[in-house]
């Protein structure tokens, strides 16, 4: 019998790195959500995230399509940026992989550097490249082609019911923003994400890669950047470990490539398997 789960939630991040946007629908194709961490910030140019800069997180991106965003921060003037073909190129080492990117000029560049409080610049990828992941426990991510900033493979997914387990363990709960999820699903049991092979949606499929392995930056607010001692991660650590790890081996959330393409909203429904 197909069983059911249903799109609960949407996320887009434009900037790699910034506060999440909610959305109600979105586009989907092999390379994830259009318009999805095409953007990331570079310092010194060396790609850098909220561990190093916890202040992006005081950066709202709202997406009006893929290439065409607006920022804003409290206490300072919005700026809207269209995507520039025209910028210096340069090669930034992104994870495993050697990426040309272009720059996004001196004004966003500006603007982002007076939040965040040091000199840093924006950049986008000048092309596709397929990511360079050669270990065991990403053989389904590697050599697949991406053309934006997703650490491993196109589309983050989250299972509301095992957020739901978690808040129930910690002295406060957090919220899914947290874990930067594409895509939040309900009508799941909890921890049934380590099972499924697959969430076909009737345009496309979701196609399961691994679980996502979590970091430090989990614990930090991600409306501020402030860290908030120890949790969630270390309640994760206690029972929510992997033995055939790539990183920490402390897991939340899975990665999930992406056959086909289509519109997904939410209140769409997935049959898994």
């Amino acid at each position: 019998m197909s069983k059911h789960c249903v799109v609960s939630e949407l996320f887009v991040h434009p900037i790699k790195g910034c506060r999440p946007t909610a959305v109600g629908q979105v586009e989907v194709n092999e390379f994830g959500i259009k318009g999805d961490r095409e953007f990331m910030v570079v310092r010194g140019g060396e790609k850098v995230n909220q561990k190093e800069l916890p202040a992006l997180a005081k950066i709202c991106v709202e997406q009006f399509s893929p290439g065409h965003i607006r920022l804003t921060s409290e206490g300072v003037a919005s700026i809207e940026h269209r995507r520039m073909t025209t910028g210096a190129n340069s090669t930034v080492t992104f994870i495993l992989d050697k990426v040309e990117v272009q720059d996004q000029g001196d004004d966003i560049a500006d603007w982002i550097s007076v939040i965040v409080g040091e000199t840093v610049r924006l950049v986008v990828a000048t092309d596709t490249f397929k990511r360079n992941l050669p270990i065991d426990p990403l053989k389904l991510a590697h050599d697949i082609p991406q053309e934006g900033f997703k650490d491993v493979s196109p589309v983050m997914i989250v299972n509301e019911s095992t957020l739901e387990v978690l808040n129930s363990k910690l002295p406060e709960a957090v919220p899914v923003e947290r874990f930067r999820p594409n895509v939040v699903v309900s009508g799941l049991e909890a921890y049934a994400e380590d099972e499924l092979n697959q969430l076909a949606h009737e345009q496309f499929e979701f196609n399961y890669v691994s679980p996502c392995e979590r970091c430090v930056i989990v614990n930090q607010d991600h409306e501020s950047g402030e860290a908030h001692g120890n949790d969630p991660l270390k309640t994760l650590s206690n029972y929510r470990r992997i033995e055939d790890k790539y990183d920490s081996g402390i897991v939340f959330g899975s990665y999930f490539n992406v056959r086909g393409d289509g519109l997904v909203k939410i209140g769409d429904e997935l049959v898994f398997s």
